[in-house]
C-alpha cells in the first residue's frame, strides 16, 4: 500500500553465531589471579563513548583495585593518541589495556568478568550480542517457559552483582511480559511464568517485583 515491491528488498541478516561463541573461556592474556576484568569490544568511533569508558574505570579502580579492564576493536590501540590522552588524563597507564582489533572475539570475550557497554545511542549493539552469545540459552522460553521466567530474573540480579546493594531485599524488579499470545498453549505458559516468578521465585529470593507491564502486542 505503500508502494514499496517486494521483489526490491534483500534481506540481510545480522546475527550471531551462537555455538562459537558458547563456552569459549580459554584465552592467552596475562590475567593474575583474583583480578576482575571488565572490558568493552567496539571500534574507537564517537558513539561508543570511549571517554566514559574511561571515565567508569577510573571511578570503580578506587572502590576495586583488583579490576582491571581492558578494551579491543578496531583502533583502540594503546598508542593510538585519543587512547593516551584518557590514560592519563585518568591515572589508568596499568588498570587498562587496550588489545586493538582482535583475531578471536570470543576467546577474549571468555577473559572477561563484565562486559560494560558505554554507548548512550545504540539500543543493542553487536558487542552486548556476542557478550549474551558466550552463556545465552535462547530455546529456553520455548521449552519451559517458567523457567525462561527464572533465568531472566536470575541473570538481572547477576548483571548488578557488582553494584554496592547491601542486601538482596532492596532490589525492586519490573517485569516486562511478553507471549505469542491466542497460539495454543502459549497463554497458559504465560499465566504459569507469572505465577512462578512473581508468586514462588521472587518470594524465595527475598527480591520484590511489585509492577510490571506487558508487550502482547508485539
Amino acid at each position: 500500500g505503500l508502494g514499496y515491491h517486494r521483489e526490491k528488498f534483500v534481506v540481510i541478516n545480522n546475527g550471531i553465531d551462537c555455538d562459537k561463541f558458547l563456552g569459549r573461556a580459554s584465552h592467552n592474556l596475562p590475567k593474575d589471579e583474583g583480578e576482575c576484568w571488565i572490558g568493552m569490544g567496539a571500534r574507537l568511533d564517537p558513539v561508543k563513548r570511549y571517554d566514559l569508558f574511561f571515565r567508569v574505570a577510573s571511578e570503580v579502580v578506587k572502590i576495586a583495585p583488583n579490576a582491571r579492564f581492558i578494551a579491543f576493536g578496531r583502533g583502540v590501540e594503546e598508542r593510538a593518541p585519543q587512547i593516551a590522552k584518557w590514560k592519563a588524563e585518568y591515572r589508568l597507564q596499568n588498570q587498562v589495556l587496550c588489545l586493538g582489533e582482535v583475531d578471536d572475539v570470543p576467546a577474549t570475550l571468555g577473559a572477561l568478568d563484565i562486559y560494560l557497554s558505554t554507548s548512550d545511542v545504540e539500543a543493542f549493539p553487536l558487542g552486548i550480542g556476542e557478550a549474551m552469545a558466550m552463556g545465552e540459552r535462547p530455546p529456553i522460553a520455548v521449552l519451559d517457559a517458567p523457567a525462561s521466567g527464572r533465568m531472566a530474573v536470575a541473570e538481572s540480579l547477576t548483571n548488578i552483582a557488582s553494584a554496592p546493594i547491601r542486601d538482596i531485599g532492596d532490589i525492586v524488579l519490573s517485569a516486562n511480559w511478553m507471549a505469542a499470545c491466542g497460539h495454543e498453549g502459549q497463554d497458559a505458559a504465560l499465566f504459569d511464568t507469572v505465577r512462578s516468578v512473581g508468586m514462588d521465585f521472587c518470594p524465595a529470593l527475598g527480591v520484590s517485583i511489585p509492577v510490571g507491564k506487558d508487550s502482547l502486542s508485539m
